[in-house]
């Protein structure tokens, strides 16, 4: 599901070695105007909480980041849904 703020729309996204026993979210943060990759948010666990961790080169205006961090309080108990971190590829809501 994607969510759309000014300047940049917050895209879900599931991947990696561990994309089936996922417990929290990872969202792709994008240009809106450009569509390039800005950063990704997801957990941290040494902090126990949604980081943002933004692409090299990367300039943010205070609106921008505002929005950031607005996302971010609304994702702050996010979890992944039960049947999405099934192993069964067969399961709803796979991708793979």
């Amino acid at each position: 599901m994607d969510f759309y703020k000014e300047f940049i729309i917050f895209k879900q996204v599931w991947g990696g070695k561990n994309a089936m026993t996922r417990k929290t979210g990872v969202w792709e943060v994008n240009s809106r105007n450009h569509g390039f990759l800005l950063g990704k948010i997801q957990w941290n666990g040494q902090w126990r909480q949604y980081c943002f961790f933004p692409e090299v080169e990367t300039v943010w205006s205070e609106g921008c980041l505002r929005d950031l961090a607005d996302f971010m309080k609304q994702v702050k108990g996010y979890r992944v849904p039960e049947f999405v971190r099934m192993s069964d590829s067969n399961a709803p809501g796979y991708v793979g």
